[in-house]
């Protein structure tokens, strides 16, 4: 069975995979706020507050606007998040000999870490599925099922308490990043590019040294520690865009807030795991599967 600690590399690879979520797609606009606002509501089909600012960034829409674009893309992240903390739960506590034969499948281990990928990249090359309610909606319950799946044949190495621990911290951490976001005058928006090709290198270079040399609980923790920087980052990054303000490197419209409630979901997840590691994998350089480890098999989700 793959390792844990591989695992939870290739499910980081999803904020990798989901940087052309990212990258700008307002070719339309032209800077001006009074003659692109002109331009776009001559647009015919469009209807809705929303939508009637289609094609702009977020932070050149009305304040109203910017309001309930920020709600729907929380109230879409809480739900997504409910929904993985429930469906984690179930398939940990109710069926964990279903995962550990995912994990012993190949095949079916592949497509459960390829599904998120294909997902995001779908959403992000359709513009006309992100403003589908129909199809956004159904991508997004797609990529929610599929991240929890991922999500779960992680935990099945971890024990709970260190699963408890990183949640709340996770928690914690999203909170706080949230706030300073909004409250922080300076605009952090132009790193993310920077940002993404830096965590990039890291997860090769990790990659490598899981590879081809010999497990080393120092660079783990440095690996596991600069990740969890990286995902912060970007967390900080894509809360500045969604919210909008006087950000002028913002890259997400009025209308794409099931698109943004995916980036910052990519994000959470990403920097749980990251978490994760440094809590429960760091001392050994790399987490255990239960069936080479017979006290931590005790101490997890299932007793195999």
């Amino acid at each position: 069975m793959p390792s844990a600690r591989l695992l939870a590399l290739v499910l980081g690879l999803g904020i990798v995979a989901g940087a052309p979520l990212r990258r700008p797609r307002l070719s339309a606009w032209r800077g001006g706020a009074a003659g692109g606002l002109s331009e776009h509501r001559r647009r015919p089909g469009l209807v809705g507050a929303e939508r009637a600012y289609d094609g702009i960034p977020i932070h050149a829409a009305p304040e109203r606007v910017r309001e309930q674009f920020v709600e729907r893309v929380y109230g879409t992240l809480s739900m997504q998040l409910l929904a993985t903390m429930a469906l984690c739960w179930y398939a940990l506590t109710h069926q964990p000999r279903a995962l550990v034969n995912i994990l012993r499948s190949s095949g079916l281990t592949l497509a459960a870490i390829v599904s998120p990928m294909l997902v995001t990249t779908a959403i992000s090359s359709s513009p006309g599925a992100r403003k589908s309610p129909f199809w956004a909606y159904a991508f997004l319950a797609l990529f929610t099922a599929s991240e929890a799946l991922v999500l779960s044949l992680v935990m099945l190495f971890v024990p709970r308490e260190v699963v408890l621990r990183a949640g709340v911290t996770t928690a914690a951490v999203v909170g706080w990043l949230s706030l300073y976001a909004r409250a922080t005058r300076r605009n952090f928006t132009r790193t993310g590019p920077t940002i993404v090709r830096g965590l990039c290198a890291l997860v090769v270079l990790e990659l490598l040294q899981i590879t081809f040399f010999r497990r080393s609980p120092l660079l783990h923790s440095l690996y596991s520690a600069g990740g969890a920087l990286a995902c912060a980052a970007l967390l900080v990054v894509n809360t500045q865009q969604i919210v909008g303000g006087t950000s002028q490197h913002a890259t997400i419209a009025p209308d794409e807030h099931v698109l943004a409630s995916i980036l910052l979901y990519t994000d959470i997840v990403a920097l749980f795991i990251r978490l994760m590691e440094l809590m429960g994998g760091g001392a050994s350089g790399g987490w255990r599967s239960r069936d080479e480890d017979e006290e931590e098999r005790r101490g997890g989700f299932m007793d195999l």
